[in-house]
């Protein structure tokens, strides 16, 4: 008899971190953690955010206290 054939368990799905331009950058951070992002990256105004379970990395420009710019880059700006 064979042995069955297991699927590897699909990578979990990053949240909706787009929703996350223009708040207010306080309470943004607080957002981007509720959803499983970690910041593991901080260059002046700007921050790149890990989400481990989907390794989906996220970079954010803070202008004049809210996050202006906020989009998925390659994880090996998360240093994966």
């Amino acid at each position: 008899m064979a042995a069955p054939v297991v699927a590897p368990a699909p990578a979990a799905a990053a949240p909706d971190f787009a929703s996350m331009r223009g708040a207010r950058a306080g309470q943004a951070e607080m957002g981007m953690e509720r959803m499983g992002f970690t910041n593991v990256r901080q260059r002046g105004l700007t921050a790149y955010w890990l989400h481990a379970a989907s390794n989906t990395c996220v970079r954010v420009v803070t202008s004049q206290g809210r996050y202006q710019t906020v989009d998925q880059v390659a994880p090996a700006n998360c240093g994966r």
